[in-house]
């Protein structure tokens, strides 16, 4: 992480803030509060940024090795879809709205698409929250279907 401003102890309120637009960089606009960190436009900062925050640690892949999986690169991003209130968008619409900042689609064994935004790669750290849950819980499942 590159990012030089430390933010201050995170805020239980709000205290009166009313600008929540983040910068070019991604950094908010003024500091998250606990209440709203996760949330956008501070998701696109704090995510790349958790250290800064809150206690982080790495955690090791392990030694093991590492599967590399075939590319058939495919533009997504004009995908049209619905979003859940019915509206019409693409894909790259609905991303740039939800502050995304991977996206990677693995189908049938293929990397069929892999995207960074906001400044980040394949090797910056990034807060995962529910996606961890998410993969351990798809092994699991292939792992008592075998």
């Amino acid at each position: 992480m590159t990012e030089s401003a430390s933010p201050p102890e995170l805020d239980t309120e709000d205290n009166g803030r009313t600008d929540r637009a983040a910068t070019s960089s991604g950094k908010p606009g003024s500091w998250p509060t606990l209440a709203d960190w996760d949330q956008p436009p501070h998701n696109r900062w704090t995510f790349l940024n958790m250290s800064q925050l809150f206690p982080t640690a790495v955690v090791s892949r392990g030694n093991g090795p590492i599967r590399d999986f075939p590319r058939r690169s495919h533009d997504l991003g004009q995908i049209a879809l619905r979003r859940n209130d019915g509206t019409a968008a693409t894909v790259a619409e609905v991303l740039d709205e939800t502050y995304t900042d991977g996206f990677l689609v693995l189908h049938r064994g293929e990397i069929v698409c892999e995207q960074y935004f906001n400044g980040m790669t394949a090797e910056t750290r990034h807060l995962a929250q529910s996606v961890s849950k998410s993969v351990v819980g798809c092994l699991a499942g292939i792992l008592v279907g075998h």
